[in-house]
């Protein structure tokens, strides 16, 4: 489970999300991991991935099997858009095994998110699976400006203003993805799906840079 946030401006990305992985068994929650890494920064590279929905691929897990696609990947050869086909190639058997082994309802999201090859300007890109008796696939693409939330607790935050992060210094999107983070953690629920170490990545044409690690 989770909340992930992204601002995609025109000469930067602030991409945060929770640290809380949920542990269940028989549909029940059974334990919690708050510091589970879902941020995955390209080595030497102006550009990340995301991760939300069903945490463990091929039994690893997703961030060792990003460390696995990464090591396939030329990325200062590619657009955002090649490299989300190059990971959907990469990722889809294991998505596919896992979601089906789980049931009706699963799902697993990857973002990439960056400047990919002679970009000017950032874009971002998800691709989506879901298991609904089927393997179910879609991609949606995001352009500047745009502000965009992910995971299960995108439903406990107030709705997203692009207006928020327009024309503003940075540490304004950083304060905004606060306070949008905090309205999910503060949630009064059972089994918040959002909670634990936050991490923050700051990512612009030259380099990403962990703002919170």
């Amino acid at each position: 489970m989770t909340l992930l946030i992204a601002s995609i401006r025109q000469a930067d990305v602030v991409l945060t999300a929770d640290g809380r992985c949920t542990h269940r068994a028989n549909g029940k929650v059974t334990s919690y991991d708050d510091h589970y890494q879902k941020i995955h920064p390209i080595p030497d590279h102006p550009l990340a991935i995301a991760h939300h929905g069903e945490n463990r691929l091929n039994g690893i897990p997703v961030k060792e099997l990003l460390v696995g696609f990464f090591k396939t990947l030329n990325a200062g050869n590619h657009t955002v858009l090649e490299i989300g086909d190059l990971l959907q190639d990469y990722a889809s058997p294991a998505v596919r095994t896992r979601l089906k082994s789980l049931g009706n309802g699963a799902a697993s999201g990857f973002w990439i998110i960056g400047f990919g090859t002679q970009a000017r300007q950032p874009f971002g890109m998800e691709a989506f699976w879901k298991w609904d008796d089927h393997l179910n696939s879609e991609e949606r693409e995001w352009k500047p400006i745009t502000v965009v939330a992910g995971g299960d607790g995108k439903k406990q935050i107030p709705p997203l203003s692009y207006k928020s992060v327009e024309n503003v210094p940075i540490e304004k999107v950083r304060e905004y993805h606060k306070s949008l983070m905090d309205a999910a953690l503060k949630t009064e629920m059972k089994d918040n799906p959002v909670g634990g170490h936050v991490h923050e990545l700051v990512i612009n044409r030259e380099k990403w840079e962990w703002t919170i690690a």
